[in-house]
């Protein structure tokens, strides 16, 4: 029984293998069935129309230039009291339209105004009593000098000559040592007055110009701080650009320098800064900015523009230019592909200026060359 059903087995395995071996021939005879059209791959073709890209080796002018994005600001006036005091009268906050000469803050002087009055009341005294006591003087050395020539007319003795003259040049010397000493005092009464004059006209903060209250720390019955900015005014009609910060050598690098503001190209004047605010700045890591002065009479040219400002270098006007994107770069030096009857040809080049999209070509090439630009 066992050695039946070993070669039942046996015959099984066999006949397994013959309908693989079957089944495997009808896949290949399938495969070379597939039609011949669907056996051949199609041929690729430029697409119609398509040229070389290629640009013409012109002349015109080069040059470089450096953007540096900015925004169009007011002119901005800081404005503080000359001296210290209360605020008595704040008539503004932020956001506030001033006018010219508007009082905007007020500081308590009543205390100085008051004294101010008083001193000019006295002064004013004072120059009429020292006024009459130069001349009663005055009047006193003429009667001296007239007795004294009527002595002398008479023939009095050189006793009574003698005290005549004494007494006449005491009084000389006396109306002179007075008007000097009263000239003196006078000067020092009226710078007194000066001085709190200014004082008195500097207890008032008026606008500067027509504009718009940007900031404003005054409060009435605050306490105002000798020179310490209280209020900023924005002047409507002044206004200048402000970027990052440009150092004045670049500037003196550049042959031209101007600005585009809403699609219109300024003229604008560079205002270098100031040593000790370059240092002041510096040393407290905050950010540092230049500053371009617009001409004047820009009209539409308002505040919160943005600008964007333009130095203008290296500039040669009658420049062998081809596009930058025709240069290439190897570990000899520059080359470009001229196409010569159809074909691109390796040419070397030596380069001038270089922009983003422009080169100049110094030797190489010749004005009406065509060059093949491409990566």
């Amino acid at each position: 029984m066992g050695t039946i059903w070993k070669g039942a087995r046996k015959g099984g395995s066999e006949m397994m293998k013959k309908l693989a071996c079957l089944l495997l021939l009808l896949l290949l005879l399938a495969g070379c069935a597939v039609p011949a059209a669907e056996q051949e791959a199609p041929v690729l073709l430029e697409p119609a129309g398509m040229t070389p890209d290629t640009e013409p080796v012109r002349r015109g002018e080069i040059c470089v230039i450096h953007t540096y994005e900015g925004l169009v600001m007011p002119e901005t006036r800081e404005l503080s009291f000359p001296g210290a005091g209360i605020l008595a009268e704040v008539n503004v906050c932020v956001g506030s339209t001033v006018q010219e000469g508007q009082v905007l803050a007020r500081l308590d002087y009543s205390m100085y105004e008051a004294t101010l009055a008083a001193l000019e009341e006295s002064h004013a005294y004072n120059l009429q009593e020292r006024e009459l006591s130069l001349q009663r003087q005055s009047l006193q050395l003429e009667i001296a000098e007239a007795e004294l020539e009527q002595l002398r007319a008479s023939g009095a003795g050189a006793e009574a000559l003698r005290l005549g003259e004494i007494r006449a040049e005491e009084l000389e010397n006396t109306l002179e040592r007075d008007r000097a000493l009263w000239e003196l005092q006078r000067e020092e009464s009226e710078l007194r007055i000066a001085q709190l004059r200014e004082q008195v006209a500097g207890s008032v903060i008026t606008a500067p110009c027509d504009g718009t209250v940007l900031y404003c720390s005054a409060v009435e019955g605050g306490y105002a701080m000798s020179g310490y900015p209280l209020i900023w005014v924005a002047e409507e009609t002044e206004c200048y650009i402000s970027t990052d910060y440009i150092t004045a050598e670049q500037i003196g690098r550049a042959d031209a320098v101007y600005a585009a503001v809403d699609g219109r190209e300024l003229a604008v004047e560079y205002v270098p800064m100031d040593r000790a605010e370059y240092l002041s700045l510096k040393s407290q890591g905050l950010p540092m900015k230049s500053r371009f002065e617009l001409p004047a009479g820009c009209e539409g040219v308002e505040a919160g523009m943005p600008a964007v400002i333009f130095l203008k270098s290296q500039v040669v006007e009658d420049a062998l230019i081809v596009p930058s994107g025709a240069v290439h770069r190897e570990s000899s030096g520059y080359f470009v592909y001229r196409m010569v009857d159809g074909a691109q040809q390796r040419c070397a080049v030596t380069l001038g200026v270089i922009n983003d999209a422009q080169t100049q070509i110094l030797s190489g090439l010749e004005e009406g060359d065509v060059v093949y630009v491409g990566n």
